[in-house]
């Protein structure tokens, strides 16, 4: 039996990437919670309300309305009757200074976080971490570059937060790419406008979902290409209407420079549906170039990559088939939420047995 202090940004899921892993690490505690009888002391962030959680195992459950005074005090309440600490970001460790009597702490590196060299005050948070989880082999290799070789580091690659999936896709006239992301620099929206410009197949429809501050150039630039026929700006679609839109997706694209993972392609992998990423981030390690979608060099100047692949697949049912097979493949080998337990499971024991 464990006692552990579980320190969460948020749990909701519009919140982005790091809620979605909350979820999936609170899961896993949760579970681990019922076999081992452990307590949980949770502390939340951002959320302002408990969710309807049963048969956990919780001692004490904070829910903190972005007050960073609130979360510090829970904190180190909580941490004071732990065995051990997990924050699920640098940005949360840092609340760990308050800490009189130091408890051993884990905490996820998810990208930019840990890859800005500027950020004296994150890179200190991870050092003094008794373990680092990197959630990709990219992430970890960037972030050594970044810093030198960091020490107390494992990876672990995340995964959906479920192992089976009801999925049908609908009927349609058009073939549709879907890009999904927060609308900010670094994700490839400008780039994928310049390719879905030079495509002359019609019929093809680009679908942008997401909302950020990005919004308005993205809209600008539609216009300036006279893209208004083949792009659709959707805005900020909920999670549970988010499957319509899957439903009526051929390819994922999201060619970004700054996924320390990419949680949307599995998610896309899991429907069956084959994803276009770049070499530049960790979509390469998730994405198997010419087997479940298309890897592609932003940087080649030798030819547009982008458009090149987005061409190759635009209205080609039967490539669309084959490599959708083989992303549903790989998900189901490397990405249920079964696979995410049993690698976690493996650090956090190995971890337990350290500290012990």
């Amino acid at each position: 039996m464990k006692n552990i202090s579980l320190n969460f940004e948020s749990l909701n899921s519009p919140d982005g990437g790091i809620s979605r892993v909350a979820n999936l690490v609170l899961k896993f505690f949760k579970e681990r919670a019922k076999k081992n009888n452990d307590k949980i002391f949770l502390n939340i962030f951002r959320d302002d309300n408990i969710q309807n959680f049963t048969n956990i195992n919780f001692v004490r459950k904070k829910f903190n309305n972005k007050s960073k005074l609130s979360f510090s005090i829970n904190n180190f309440i909580n941490s004071n009757k732990s065995d051990y600490i997990v924050y699920d970001h640098l940005g949360l460790a840092r609340s760990n200074m308050f800490q009189i009597k130091k408890r051993p702490y884990i905490v996820f590196l998810y990208g930019i976080d840990i890859w800005d060299k500027t950020n004296k005050k994150r890179f200190n948070a991870q050092k003094k971490s008794s373990l680092s989880i990197a959630i990709s082999n990219f992430t970890k290799k960037k972030a050594d570059n970044s810093h030198g070789k960091l020490k107390n580091v494992k990876v672990c690659w995340l995964s959906t937060i479920y192992d089976k999936i009801n999925f049908t896709k609908k009927k349609k006239k058009k073939f549709n790419f879907l890009f999904l992301s927060r609308l900010e620099k670094g994700k490839g929206h400008s780039e994928t406008l310049d390719a879905f410009y030079k495509l002359k197949k019609k019929d093809v429809n680009l679908l942008i979902v997401g909302k950020g501050p990005e919004n308005q150039n993205i809209r600008k630039k539609i216009k300036k290409l006279n893209l208004e026929k083949k792009v659709k700006l959707l805005g900020f679609i909920p999670e549970k209407k988010l499957n319509n839109i899957w439903s009526i997706t051929d390819v994922l694209i999201m060619p970004s420079r700054v996924e320390g993972f990419g949680l949307v392609y599995i998610e896309a992998m899991s429907r069956g549906i084959p994803i276009i990423t770049s070499r530049q981030d960790a979509g390469k390690e998730v994405n198997q170039h010419g087997k479940t979608g298309y890897s592609v060099n932003l940087n080649s100047k030798k030819k547009d990559e982008l458009f090149f692949y987005i061409n190759k697949i635009s209205n080609n049912k039967s490539l669309v088939k084959k490599l959708g097979k083989n992303a549903k493949k790989r998900w189901l080998d490397n990405f249920t939420y079964k696979k995410f337990k049993k690698r976690f499971e493996i650090i956090i024991n190995r971890f337990e047995k350290e500290y012990n």
